[in-house]
């Protein structure tokens, strides 16, 4: 993927919403971890499609993207404090389809 094209990928959209495509790449996410500190994103470095789309993502919400075996990893705290920072609906929108 070019440069051009993680530039056009978008977490929220104008309407201060989760976008289609973050819908799409974050399917299946699940809150992780020991103290339930990470967002889990099942196969998301597995699939290279997936991860190159997560990473694009995540960079435009200025935060890490974290992998672990054929998993991706993103930290709760740090999603939700750019979430919030983008859109408080967008925010609750990501956390509504993020499984507990």
């Amino acid at each position: 993927m070019k440069n051009e094209e993680h530039k056009m990928i978008k977490m929220v959209n104008r309407f201060g919403h989760i976008t289609e495509g973050a819908k799409k790449a974050f399917e299946g996410a699940r809150i992780a971890g020991g103290a339930d500190e990470m967002v889990m994103i099942p196969g998301g470095y597995g699939n290279t499609a997936v991860w190159n789309r997560l990473h694009a993502l995540t960079a435009d919400m200025d935060i890490a993207l974290y992998n672990f075996n054929e998993d991706a990893y993103i930290y709760v705290d740090w999603a939700r404090k750019a979430l919030e920072g983008m859109s408080e609906t967008a925010a609750d929108e990501f956390f509504g389809m993020v499984k507990a």
